[in-house]
């Protein structure tokens, strides 16, 4: 259950990404609601909104095949088709009085499908251990056939992150099905080519109103922050003085904390 609630949430982050940016700002709103889910159903609903809402006239030309392989008729035989039967058959044990499907069926159907099970399995609707052991073999297949055929998985992943300074670390997310767990040996992540000032070199500080510039404060708000002792800072003489590397540091810890934002007394 829990793999095939991590392969909904890849797959529709992987179809968030690839959504280019444009005036109504698609991309930021669908991104907005996942940060503020709170259950699978949001990312089942999010992707159905991505391929096939108003988003979708964003799909890049190269995800293209990733919203027809979702999104068209498929007959039995293809991995589409399969799969979705297969995740029904477990509703099935759950309830035998099911509706039918059509003759054709489209693949985004079965992660509205999976949150259909996740609900009747989970919480106060959760299944008796005996259904669950039912359910199991059969919920194997359906996360395979997914995995083993998806384009989208067989793509390249990267996960680029900046810092504050300027520094930009490009990490190697690519999805291997094909490994064994844990296989792998180093690290995965790498900096790029990008300027930033030398490793062993003296790291430039920073004025309150540079600093403020980057944290998109207003320079006083960042000062009655220094004052009060919730930002890092140093003060040899009459000007308050930051590091990058530093405020970097401790907006990453704000964002552990976003539920309850910093404040200014």
């Amino acid at each position: 259950m829990y793999a095939a609630e991590l392969l909904v949430k890849v797959v529709c982050a992987g179809m968030l990404a690839s959504l280019c940016d444009d005036t109504d700002r698609h991309r930021y709103r669908l991104a907005h609601r996942l940060i503020r889910a709170d259950g699978v159903g949001e990312w089942a609903a999010t992707l159905d909104e991505i391929l096939i809402g108003p988003a979708a006239q964003c799909i890049s030309e190269e995800a293209r095949t990733e919203q027809r392989e979702l999104t068209q008729k498929c007959n039995p035989g293809d991995w589409q088709y399969d799969s979705v039967i297969c995740l029904d058959s477990c509703l099935r044990t759950l309830d035998k009085q099911r509706e039918g499907f059509p003759f054709k069926l489209e693949g985004k159907r079965w992660f509205l499908l999976f949150t259909e099970l996740r609900n009747r399995t989970r919480a106060h609707g959760a299944t008796s251990p005996s259904l669950c052991s039912q359910i199991c073999p059969h919920l194997e297949k359906p996360i395979r056939l997914v995995i083993e055929n998806f384009s989208l998985l067989k793509r390249e992943w990267a996960y680029l992150h900046r810092n504050l300074s300027g520094t930009r670390e490009l990490g190697d997310a690519s999805l291997d099905f094909s490994r064994e767990h844990g296989a792998g040996t180093g690290s995965n992540k790498r900096n790029c080519d990008f300027p930033a000032f030398p490793e062993n070199d003296f790291e430039p500080l920073l004025t309150a109103e540079e600093a403020a510039a980057h944290l998109r404060l207003h320079p006083k708000t960042l000062q009655k922050l220094a004052r009060q002792g919730q930002v890092p800072c140093m003060r040899p003489g009459k000007y308050w003085l930051f590091r990058l590397s530093s405020l970097d540091v401790w907006l990453r810890a704000q964002e552990n904390h976003c539920s309850q934002p910093f404040c200014v007394k």
